[in-house]
């Protein structure tokens, strides 16, 4: 089951995809070639000496140095030098003080990205609070996470709104959307002072203005600081303050302050990333088939595929399921030759299993569902 393309497209809407790179340049002062000395013959015939070269009486050419070229950096791809790294964490948060369509609007969003290699865990999570109508703010609680071959998608606060599942696909929540994908570009940004610590990384530190920015338009003044990592060539923090006319990514009919602010953390470090609160996965006393596959878990609802045979299946649910504290509701289970529907009880509970063969694949079909009795 994937996530809600609703929630997934008002982000992505709102996000403008841009990427950076360095490109530092400065020339340093050239001098003008100057004419070879001449040279003094050694081996002419005894007796006819060889005149001298004239005398150069001309003064020499002065040499003139070109003027230092500023060094400045051109922000068009973010992220290249994060897949290199172990481990970082990076938020980017958004403020927004004025008017959408007329009405007033003010909130706060955030994004956080958490990515591990060894062991393989990553997480994406939205934040969104404020006041007014604005679609961001009500962004708020959607969060994927992935650990090993399982992966977590929780949309909001409350039970039943979590789903987790395995998964053998390559593409992580932090690869299906970068940070890269938030930040507009910079045609130039000009080299502001001696490299910095930030974050415990050693950065160039950079200057720009709205004239720098693409990607934003109708701003009528904006100032940003970026600084990037010397080595690996990544951003480590970027913030900005812009005031104008659609100064929502060019959304029309917005019109206020907008203050950004972009940061990674934690490089290289050990992180402990955990699935969403309430979505750790199946209940420990509902029995699972060693050879399941496909796992999904959504709420109280289980399901799985299995390549045992059917009759397996169902004897194992008829063992299993009262090992684990649950009785045999009353009444005989519906059985044919292509399918069981199994019922049990415990401390107020019902679990019903229903099995089935897919005669297409030769595989079982399971799915559990439990829900508290009134």
């Amino acid at each position: 089951m994937k996530p809600s393309r609703l929630v997934i497209a008002s982000a992505l809407l709102l996000l403008a995809a841009t990427l950076l790179a360095c490109n530092p340049g400065g020339a340093g002062p050239a001098a003008q070639p100057t004419s070879p000395p001449a040279e003094v013959a050694t081996n002419a015939p005894v007796g006819k000496p060889t005149a001298a070269p004239p005398a150069n009486t001309s003064a020499p050419e002065a040499t003139v140095a070109s003027a230092p070229t500023e060094e400045t950096f051109q922000a068009t791809k973010l992220t290249e030098g994060l897949a290199a790294l172990n481990s970082y964490r990076a938020v980017f948060t958004m403020k927004f003080d004025g008017t959408e369509d007329g009405k007033p609007s003010k909130w706060t969003f955030e994004i956080h990205w958490e990515n591990s290699k060894n062991p393989l865990a990553t997480r994406m999570a939205y934040l969104g609070s404020g006041e007014g109508e604005s679609d961001i703010a009500k962004l708020n609680g959607f969060e994927m996470v992935r650990i090993g071959d399982m992966q977590y998608i929780k949309f909001g606060e409350g039970e039943g709104n979590c789903m987790s599942s395995s998964t053998t696909e390559s593409t992580t929540p932090t690869e299906m959307f970068k940070p890269e994908d938030v930040l507009g570009g910079l045609s130039s940004s000009r080299r502001a002072g001696p490299d910095e610590t930030v974050n415990g990384i050693r950065a160039h530190h950079y200057t720009f203005d709205e004239k720098a920015l693409l990607g934003l338009s109708g701003l009528a003044q904006a100032k940003g600081e970026v600084w990037v990592a010397v080595d690996g060539n990544y951003v480590v923090k970027y913030t900005l303050s812009a005031e104008g006319k659609d100064a929502l990514f060019g959304k029309a009919n917005s019109e206020g302050k907008l203050d950004w602010t972009y940061e990674v953390t934690d490089v290289n470090k050990p992180l402990d990333i955990k699935p969403p609160a309430g979505c750790e996965g199946q209940a420990q006393d509902i029995p699972i088939m060693a050879d399941a596959t496909d796992k999904t878990t959504m709420g109280t609802m289980i399901t799985y595929k299995s390549a045992s045979k059917l009759a397996d299946v169902i004897a194992f649910y008829k063992e299993q399921m009262p090992k684990n504290g649950w009785k045999a509701s009353e009444g005989e289970p519906l059985s044919t030759d292509e399918m069981a529907m199994l019922s049990y009880e415990k401390q107020g509970s019902k679990a019903s299993v229903t099995i089935s063969l897919d005669k297409d694949s030769g595989q079982v079909s399971v799915l559990i569902s439990v829900e508290k009795q009134p």
